[in-house]
């Protein structure tokens, strides 16, 4: 058996090894965490794509059955992104978009025993890096039952139960300026939304192209022909995008999961090349909805918040394909260190439950 739990430790030194070299924050340690007060730890995070995660595991050392910890993960703009209530432990990959400090805190619930020993493991990996950002030159949600409002820089999204959409975001980005030579082979090109709401999770939300723009101010005037000569019609932003509002699902090229303090991504590299290769100055207008019966979402629009929630289109470069397959394979890694942490774990609880009163218990850091 020691033979045995000596092997399990090596390949797990070595999975950490693999991981050390490319990684921007990397911690691995024991803690105790006594009474009930809250023990916080800070994770400096480099995120050089949109296609960032942070990886995180904790777990009781040894837990009774009455032992659970609470845990809340922060991002650096101080917005909760996931939190795990009366959690023995947990092994996650989480994707994220801000650089800072995020913060993971834990506290010690009403049940659990006087001191409890935490196994704490983190660590961040990118695929890819960031050549161009783009911000929307406007943000706007339009409303089913108020058509002739106009709500600009807030995205509030709604879907009645029967799957009629009652207000729908809008968001228009600008590429003037920008080379086409910027776009290459291994470009991807991103757009991304922070959700501060989500009715349930992993909600869908959906994207959809609109053709022609946007019409601006957010009412105008039509002239039209009638017998009696020419009458204006003033038409309203829901009724000037009516044609869309009903079209629009046969346009839809992505549909993400999202839920409440996470971030939405989606691939646009098509539309967005195509548009510069057609127009002198392009720009490029999505609509965004739920896709979900009976669902709501708001997300960050571009005021009244950190320009690192606002809405926004990276350009990045995937660099060479045995990167990405680098990349992809510390993912599998990560998921591996997860489990040999478990088994390790598992496999002293049990040596230790056996062994007689006065004999010494070995811990997982006595191992390790």
């Amino acid at each position: 058996m020691e033979v045995r739990g000596r092997i399990w430790f090596l390949v797990l030194w070595a999975c950490l090894l693999v991981m050390h070299p490319t990684a921007n924050a990397s911690s691995y340690f024991v803690f105790d965490l006594d009474d009930t007060e809250e023990d916080c730890y800070t994770e400096d995070v480099v995120s050089r794509s949109v296609n960032s995660d942070v990886f995180l595991h904790f777990e009781i050392l040894e837990p009774a059955v009455t032992d659970a910890v609470d845990v809340q993960l922060t991002s650096p703009s101080g917005r909760g992104i996931q939190a795990w209530s009366g959690s023995k432990g947990n092994h996650t990959s989480i994707l994220v978009r801000e650089s800072g400090l995020y913060s993971v805190c834990f506290t010690k619930t009403a049940s659990s025993s006087r001191r409890l020993s935490i196994l704490y493991a983190f660590d961040h990996a990118s695929i890819g890096s960031r050549t161009l950002t783009r911000y929307p030159a406007s943000v706007s949600t339009i409303l089913r039952e108020k058509p002739d409002e106009t709500t600009y820089t807030e995205l509030n999204l709604e879907t009645a139960a029967n799957g009629d959409v009652q207000s729908m975001g809008l968001v228009q980005f600008v590429f003037s300026g920008v080379s086409k030579s910027i776009i290459h082979d291994n470009t991807r090109i991103m757009m991304s939304f922070s959700v501060e709401y989500a009715s349930v999770a992993d909600l869908g939300l959906s994207v959809a192209l609109v053709a022609g723009g946007l019409k601006h101010p957010s009412t105008y005037v039509d002239g039209r022909n009638t017998a009696g000569g020419v009458t204006f019609q003033r038409f309203f932003r829901w009724n000037a995008m009516s044609e869309h509002v009903l079209a629009f699902s046969g346009k839809v090229t992505q549909t993400m999961g999202a839920k409440t303090g996470g971030t939405v991504f989606f691939d646009i590299t098509d539309d967005v090349t195509a548009a510069m290769n057609a127009e002198d100055y392009p720009s490029i207008v999505y609509s965004i909805q739920v896709a979900d019966e009976g669902g709501s979402a708001r997300l960050t629009g571009n005021a009244h918040s950190i320009m690192a929630h606002y809405p926004v289109i990276t350009f990045e470069d995937m660099g060479l394909d045995v990167m990405r397959e680098i990349g992809h394979f510390r993912y599998s890694v990560w998921d591996l260190k997860g489990e040999l942490i478990s088994i390790i774990q598992n496999e002293r609880h049990s040596r230790n439950s056996t062994l007689l009163p006065t004999t010494p218990r070995e811990t997982l850091m006595d191992a390790l």
